[in-house]
């Protein structure tokens, strides 16, 4: 660290935190890597056990294969999207973190959709009650981490 108390100074103590800043994300990158590696390692591993069997089963037999061929797609996309959002609050700059909003309205608008998916099923999502809350964040993560949930 830089001991002058000049402009200097505060210069080099900037970039000795601009520098740990890099350093922590190069290390989360490698983490990522290290993470992405090993959670998409295990359903890719069951699509592929599903897709020989399936492939062994004539075309009614091959349903249950089917089926979990579908679960584990499923699981895949929502790893990759947990991941890809865990990328993005990385390299998220303070600013974009930080927003004053309404949580209350943001849950009920995610309550109405997963309703509405729920329905395709015939199946229903209701929200019981929610009081009025603001909340300082970052709404879009929040929202997904909310509808993740639900």
């Amino acid at each position: 660290m830089c001991k002058r108390h000049d402009e200097f100074g505060e210069l080099g103590r900037d970039f000795d935190v601009m520098a740990e800043q890099l350093e922590r994300l190069d290390q989360h990158k490698l983490q990522l890597l290290r993470n992405v590696s090993h959670e998409l390692r295990s359903p890719l591993t069951r699509l592929q056990l599903s897709l020989a069997l399936a492939r062994n089963k004539t075309i009614g037999q091959a349903e249950i294969e089917h089926d979990r061929i579908e679960r584990e797609i499923g699981r895949l996309d929502e790893m990759i999207g947990r991941i890809i959002l865990w990328s993005k609050m990385l390299t998220a700059t303070s600013a974009e973190q930080t927003e004053s909003f309404r949580l209350n309205d943001t849950v009920k608008m995610l309550v109405e959709d997963a309703d509405f998916e729920a329905g395709a099923k015939n199946r229903s999502v209701e929200l019981i009650h929610c009081d009025e809350c603001t909340v300082q964040g970052n709404k879009n993560w929040l929202s997904s981490a909310i509808e993740n949930i639900i």
